[in-house]
């Protein structure tokens, strides 16, 4: 089906609420598809099931922190039939409506912000909330390349300049500018930064760790197609009047692949590990899975293995050093 190419925005108030706790962040992503998919239901009926790939980004054109979502969905829901309700156009300023209800509910919930600061905002001629709906993308070359866009790096290396004459500064160039590919684009604006704020910037973006920064949503998530896999091979079992088809054996090339494993090891780390120290081939009579044996056929044989200490650890979390801006308003 055809899809469309969707950005979420956060006015600016907002954006430290996520900075300070990343764990909202996944739960920004939920926001957008709830806006989505409510708008896709009501569009095609309420009886069909939308889609929906939401990417989280946290980067701003020069490395400020402006979180913000990349979604790419289908213009229409599947229904439990399998066929495709196509939906004609993506309305950015009801999906941007919807949005900003979601968020809104999200930061009270987590009492990020108060009940009067709420009504400040809808009361704003511009709320800062910002939505845009794209064309629909009907070609698989536009898809993977508004995919690869989707998925983006915070920072590019093109636009990044080192002068030794100018150190300790580095430059970052804008959007459209392409240095060092013959004649070189005139750039609207650019950011001189200090090394260490440049290394601030960059690192700032570092996700948490178990952090998932892409989300399918939908009929495009695991828990719906693991369901419909199933249900698929529900249906396809034979009735009882019909004998099933006879098990098939492995091929010749599964069972040689399975004989393989000695031969990669082989090549990879030079030793052949079906070679006796007395000279003879081995051969695999059987694997032992179970700890416990395995624990005390070592014993048995006085060898030991230490677990292996790895001398790494994952970054730092921010609220480790950095207090919390955002006073907890009580009972609301």
């Amino acid at each position: 089906p055809e899809g469309g190419f969707l950005v979420f925005a956060l006015p600016k108030v907002l954006r430290p609420a996520f900075r300070y706790r990343r764990r909202l962040l996944p739960k920004l992503a939920l926001c957008a598809w709830k806006a989505l998919s409510s708008f896709l239901r009501e569009d095609t009926g309420g009886n069909a099931l939308p889609a929906a790939i939401v990417s989280l980004q946290t980067a701003g054109e020069f490395l400020n922190w402006h979180p913000h979502l990349h979604v790419l969905a289908p213009a229409g829901s599947f229904r439990e039939d399998g066929s495709f309700a196509h939906s004609p156009v993506f309305a950015a300023d009801v999906l941007r409506d919807l949005f900003q209800a979601n968020v809104l509910a999200l930061l009270l919930k987590e009492r990020m912000i108060s009940p009067e600061l709420v009504e400040r905002m809808r009361e704003w001629r511009h709320s800062g909330f910002h939505a845009y709906a794209g064309e629909e993308i009907s070609d698989i070359e536009d898809a993977l390349r508004v995919g690869l866009y989707m998925v983006r790096g915070p920072a590019a290396t093109s636009r990044l300049c080192v002068d030794p004459s100018q150190e300790p500064k580095v430059r970052y160039l804008a959007k459209g500018t392409v240095p060092d590919h013959g004649e070189e684009w005139t750039s609207s604006g650019h950011r001189d930064y200090d090394y260490l704020e440049w290394i601030a910037r960059l690192t700032s973006h570092i996700p948490d760790r178990g952090t998932h920064l892409v989300h399918y949503c939908g009929a495009y998530s695991n828990a719906h197609r693991g369901a419909a896999r199933k249900r698929e091979i529900f249906l396809a079992v034979p009735p009882e009047d019909e004998p099933p088809d006879p098990p098939r054996l492995d091929s010749a090339w599964l069972a040689a692949r399975r004989k393989s494993w000695a031969r990669l090891i082989r090549r990879v780390y030079e030793v052949d590990p079906l070679l006796c120290p007395c000279g003879e081939r081995m051969r695999v009579v059987g694997f032992i899975a179970q700890a416990p044996v395995i624990r005390k056929i070592l014993t048995h044989i006085g060898r030991h293995f230490d677990p292996l200490k790895l001398p790494g650890r994952s970054p730092p979390l921010w609220d480790d050093f950095c207090p919390d801006p955002f006073p907890d308003y009580g009972p609301q």
